[in-house]
Protein backbone atom coordinates (compact mmCIF):
# COMPACT_ATOMS: atom_id res chain seq x y z
CA UNK A 1 0.00 0.00 0.00
CA UNK A 2 2.72 2.26 0.55
CA UNK A 3 3.48 4.23 -2.78
CA UNK A 4 3.11 1.46 -5.33
CA UNK A 5 0.81 0.41 -7.57
CA UNK A 6 -1.55 -2.31 -6.39
CA UNK A 7 -2.98 -4.90 -8.50
CA UNK A 8 -6.67 -5.84 -9.35
CA UNK A 9 -7.18 -7.98 -6.48
CA UNK A 10 -5.64 -6.02 -3.75
CA UNK A 11 -7.53 -3.05 -4.60
CA UNK A 12 -11.18 -5.06 -4.71
CA UNK A 13 -9.91 -6.35 -1.23
CA UNK A 14 -9.07 -2.97 0.43
CA UNK A 15 -12.17 -1.33 -0.96
CA UNK A 16 -14.44 -4.21 0.64
CA UNK A 17 -12.71 -3.93 4.00
CA UNK A 18 -12.62 -0.15 3.79
CA UNK A 19 -16.57 -0.63 2.84
CA UNK A 20 -17.23 -2.29 5.93
CA UNK A 21 -15.34 -0.31 8.10
CA UNK A 22 -17.66 3.00 6.74
CA UNK A 23 -20.99 0.72 7.91
CA UNK A 24 -19.28 -0.01 10.89
CA UNK A 25 -18.86 4.19 11.57
CA UNK A 26 -22.34 4.73 10.52
CA UNK A 27 -23.60 1.93 13.11
CA UNK A 28 -21.50 3.77 15.83
CA UNK A 29 -22.41 7.58 14.70
CA UNK A 30 -24.06 9.97 16.68
CA UNK A 31 -24.22 12.47 13.36
CA UNK A 32 -28.44 13.48 13.72
CA UNK A 33 -27.70 12.73 9.35
CA UNK A 34 -26.23 9.70 9.22
CA UNK A 35 -28.83 8.50 11.50
CA UNK A 36 -31.59 9.67 9.63
CA UNK A 37 -30.09 8.01 6.51
CA UNK A 38 -29.55 4.88 7.61
CA UNK A 39 -33.23 4.42 9.26
CA UNK A 40 -34.93 5.85 6.17
CA UNK A 41 -32.60 4.13 3.51
CA UNK A 42 -34.40 1.90 1.46
CA UNK A 43 -31.63 0.03 -1.76
CA UNK A 44 -29.26 2.11 -0.84
CA UNK A 45 -26.24 0.66 1.05
CA UNK A 46 -23.52 2.44 1.62
CA UNK A 47 -23.73 6.12 3.09
CA UNK A 48 -23.56 8.66 -0.09
CA UNK A 49 -20.34 10.42 0.18
CA UNK A 50 -21.51 14.02 1.80
CA UNK A 51 -21.94 11.88 4.46
CA UNK A 52 -18.94 9.75 4.79
CA UNK A 53 -16.50 12.16 4.55
CA UNK A 54 -17.79 13.93 7.92
CA UNK A 55 -17.09 10.53 9.03
CA UNK A 56 -13.71 9.27 8.00
CA UNK A 57 -10.53 10.16 10.23
CA UNK A 58 -7.42 12.14 8.62
CA UNK A 59 -5.55 8.64 8.26
CA UNK A 60 -8.91 7.25 6.77
CA UNK A 61 -8.46 9.83 4.15
CA UNK A 62 -5.07 8.93 3.42
CA UNK A 63 -6.05 5.41 2.50
CA UNK A 64 -8.49 6.42 -0.05
CA UNK A 65 -6.06 9.05 -2.01
CA UNK A 66 -3.88 5.37 -1.53
CA UNK A 67 -6.33 3.15 -3.10
CA UNK A 68 -6.83 5.83 -5.87
CA UNK A 69 -6.01 5.13 -9.85
CA UNK A 70 -2.45 6.28 -10.46
CA UNK A 71 -3.89 8.93 -12.93
CA UNK A 72 -5.88 10.08 -10.36
CA UNK A 73 -3.03 10.37 -7.95
CA UNK A 74 -0.73 12.06 -9.80
CA UNK A 75 -3.43 14.63 -11.09
CA UNK A 76 -3.79 15.37 -7.23
CA UNK A 77 0.08 15.56 -6.61
CA UNK A 78 0.67 18.64 -8.90
CA UNK A 79 -1.94 20.66 -7.38
CA UNK A 80 0.49 20.56 -4.70
CA UNK A 81 3.42 20.49 -6.88
CA UNK A 82 4.99 17.76 -5.97
CA UNK A 83 4.70 13.70 -6.91
CA UNK A 84 2.57 11.66 -5.53
CA UNK A 85 5.24 9.02 -3.75
CA UNK A 86 6.19 13.07 -1.81
CA UNK A 87 2.53 13.90 -1.32
CA UNK A 88 1.86 10.41 0.63
CA UNK A 89 5.07 10.47 2.16
CA UNK A 90 3.68 14.25 3.34
CA UNK A 91 0.41 13.29 4.37
CA UNK A 92 2.14 10.44 6.22
CA UNK A 93 4.14 12.73 8.00
CA UNK A 94 0.83 15.61 9.09
CA UNK A 95 -0.81 12.22 9.81
CA UNK A 96 1.74 11.11 12.90
CA UNK A 97 1.70 14.63 13.96
CA UNK A 98 -1.45 15.07 14.28
CA UNK A 99 -1.62 11.80 16.59
CA UNK A 100 1.21 13.39 18.39
CA UNK A 101 -0.35 16.80 19.20
CA UNK A 102 -3.83 14.42 20.05
CA UNK A 103 -2.02 12.41 22.57
CA UNK A 104 -0.55 15.25 24.53
CA UNK A 105 2.88 13.95 22.78
CA UNK A 106 6.76 15.77 22.54
CA UNK A 107 6.69 16.89 18.92
CA UNK A 108 9.16 19.66 19.62
CA UNK A 109 11.91 17.06 20.25
CA UNK A 110 10.39 14.45 17.45
CA UNK A 111 12.92 12.23 15.67
CA UNK A 112 11.43 10.82 13.11
CA UNK A 113 12.29 7.29 12.33
CA UNK A 114 10.58 7.18 9.22
CA UNK A 115 11.98 10.12 7.12
CA UNK A 116 9.78 11.91 4.89
CA UNK A 117 10.32 14.03 1.29
CA UNK A 118 12.21 16.48 1.70
CA UNK A 119 10.47 19.41 -0.62
CA UNK A 120 12.96 20.37 -2.79
CA UNK A 121 12.35 24.14 -1.86
CA UNK A 122 13.54 23.51 1.39
CA UNK A 123 16.24 21.56 1.21
CA UNK A 124 18.90 24.56 1.23
CA UNK A 125 17.67 25.35 4.76
CA UNK A 126 17.95 21.97 6.74
CA UNK A 127 20.26 20.27 8.94
CA UNK A 128 22.14 17.27 7.28
CA UNK A 129 24.56 14.46 7.91
CA UNK A 130 26.48 12.35 5.82
CA UNK A 131 25.74 8.81 6.07
CA UNK A 132 28.52 7.39 4.05
CA UNK A 133 27.52 7.80 0.28
CA UNK A 134 24.46 9.20 1.06
CA UNK A 135 23.39 12.59 2.39
CA UNK A 136 20.44 12.31 5.12
CA UNK A 137 18.32 15.60 5.90
CA UNK A 138 16.95 16.15 9.33
CA UNK A 139 14.55 13.94 11.44
CA UNK A 140 14.00 17.15 13.21
CA UNK A 141 10.83 19.64 14.19
CA UNK A 142 12.08 21.46 10.54
CA UNK A 143 10.99 18.62 8.23
CA UNK A 144 7.74 18.97 9.68
CA UNK A 145 7.24 22.69 9.50
CA UNK A 146 8.69 22.38 5.69
CA UNK A 147 5.84 20.15 4.65
CA UNK A 148 3.39 22.07 6.35
CA UNK A 149 4.20 25.29 4.71
CA UNK A 150 4.32 23.41 1.39
CA UNK A 151 1.04 22.05 1.75
CA UNK A 152 -0.22 24.95 3.32
CA UNK A 153 0.81 27.27 0.36
CA UNK A 154 -0.46 25.28 -2.29
CA UNK A 155 -4.17 25.19 -0.50
CA UNK A 156 -3.99 28.74 0.69
CA UNK A 157 -1.31 31.42 -0.34
CA UNK A 158 -2.54 34.38 2.13
CA UNK A 159 -2.15 32.17 4.81
CA UNK A 160 -0.78 33.57 8.16
CA UNK A 161 2.08 32.23 9.72
CA UNK A 162 3.00 34.39 12.27
CA UNK A 163 2.13 32.66 15.07
CA UNK A 164 4.23 29.86 14.08
CA UNK A 165 7.28 31.65 13.24
CA UNK A 166 6.55 33.45 17.18
CA UNK A 167 6.42 29.91 18.40
CA UNK A 168 9.14 28.85 16.74
CA UNK A 169 11.39 31.35 17.93
CA UNK A 170 10.81 31.38 21.60
CA UNK A 171 12.40 28.02 21.35
CA UNK A 172 15.28 29.31 20.65
CA UNK A 173 17.59 30.34 23.55
CA UNK A 174 21.27 29.59 24.54
CA UNK A 175 20.75 26.15 25.03
CA UNK A 176 18.45 25.23 22.06
CA UNK A 177 19.35 26.86 18.19
CA UNK A 178 18.27 26.25 15.35
CA UNK A 179 20.06 23.82 14.73
CA UNK A 180 18.61 21.40 17.66
CA UNK A 181 15.35 21.48 15.68
CA UNK A 182 16.59 20.86 11.83
CA UNK A 183 17.08 24.03 10.73
CA UNK A 184 20.79 25.51 9.38
CA UNK A 185 19.92 29.12 11.13
CA UNK A 186 17.88 31.38 12.38
CA UNK A 187 18.06 33.32 9.27
CA UNK A 188 16.90 30.31 7.22
CA UNK A 189 13.75 29.72 9.91
CA UNK A 190 12.32 32.87 7.90
CA UNK A 191 13.36 31.87 4.67
CA UNK A 192 11.26 28.98 5.21
CA UNK A 193 8.01 31.35 5.43
CA UNK A 194 9.77 34.38 3.02
CA UNK A 195 6.66 33.00 0.51
CA UNK A 196 4.32 33.57 2.92
CA UNK A 197 2.14 35.86 4.32
CA UNK A 198 3.80 36.40 8.18
CA UNK A 199 2.94 40.03 8.71
CA UNK A 200 5.54 41.97 10.62
CA UNK A 201 7.75 39.53 11.57
CA UNK A 202 11.46 40.33 10.03
CA UNK A 203 13.49 38.41 12.78
CA UNK A 204 13.03 35.88 15.50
Amino acid sequence: MHNKKINKYVIAKEQNTFLRKIQGKARKSSSRDVKLFDKNRNDTVYLPIWLIMNELTLGDSIHIVKLMRESLRIKLAKKFGCTVKEFISWLECINLVRNICCHNGNLIDIELVTRPKVPTDFKDLLVTIDAGNKKLYTNNLAIIICIIVKLMSSINPKYRFGNLVNSIGRLLDEANSSGNYGFKSRESILECFSNSNIGKMSKI
